[in-house]
């Protein structure tokens, strides 16, 4: 009969140990959707890829052009690009709607740190906030 009692006490205290624990995460998942409403962001929209910080350099510079404007021809032009290099950065650019950051290139597969440089001895990417005020990219 203890033993029952016993049996039964922890079951009780099991259950309203999962019903508080089902209660407090509840809770936070409500908060962070008011807290994502109220500020107007979606919630957990983070690209691994862009947390990183960057170091920047100014965005237009005499004799390079638009990583976001050029062709698989103006992509070859770079040392160590060939057809099916130029083919996969243009296929990454079109599935992102346009690189933000020129050292994106480095997700590209094949592109190390010597395609990298010869990339960006050529081609520019301009900043963000030319693309969201449409502000002209032209160097």
């Amino acid at each position: 009969m203890n033993n029952e009692k016993s049996k039964t006490r922890r079951t009780i205290a099991a259950r309203l140990l999962l019903y508080c624990l089902a209660v407090c995460c509840a809770g936070i998942v409500l908060f962070q959707a008011a807290d994502a409403v109220l500020a107007r962001r979606p919630i957990q929209t983070r690209i691994a890829h862009r947390e990183q910080p960057v170091t920047r350099t100014a965005p237009a510079s005499e004799g390079r052009m638009d990583i976001n404007q050029a062709t698989a021809e103006d992509l070859q032009k770079a040392e160590g690009v060939g057809p099916a290099m130029a083919q996969r950065i243009c296929d990454l650019r079109q599935e992102r709607g346009g690189f933000r950051f020129l050292e994106e290139l480095t997700d590209v597969p094949g592109i190390g740190e010597k395609r990298f440089e010869a990339l960006s001895a050529l081609f520019y990417c301009p900043t963000p906030v030319q693309y969201e005020t449409g502000a002209s990219s032209t160097p």
